[in-house]
């Protein structure tokens, strides 16, 4: 059900990020892996997403700033096409996805 769907996961490096962007790639799901700082950490989970034989993709974002949202979901939707799925934890009802990108609603 989750196979080909696209999922942006923020702060995916470390923690609840990560295991999240791997269960996702388990179930067959496409991984947009954002982080901030720790780049290295998200080269390590993105070589473990793509271990499950899905898509995987970086993106250094800081999620507080709009601009650098706006860059995300720019990336996401020139790499991926226009289906993606939102994940995120603790972000202000500010940043939320741009609504001119449509979402799946398979994984909202």
């Amino acid at each position: 059900m989750l196979e080909r769907q696209v999922a942006v996961v923020t702060g995916a490096g470390r923690g609840i990020g990560r295991a999240i962007a791997l269960r996702l790639a388990a179930a067959g799901v496409d991984v947009v892996i954002n982080y901030y700082v720790n780049q290295a950490a998200a080269e390590k989970t993105l070589a473990e997403v793509t271990m499950h034989g899905v898509r995987g993709h970086l993106v250094q974002a800081d999620m507080k700033d709009p601009i650098q949202i706006r860059r995300l979901f720019d990336e996401v939707k020139a790499r991926f096409g226009d289906w993606i799925s939102w994940s995120a934890t603790r972000l202000p009802a500010s940043s939320a996805p741009p609504a001119s990108l449509p979402r799946s609603t398979g994984t909202g």
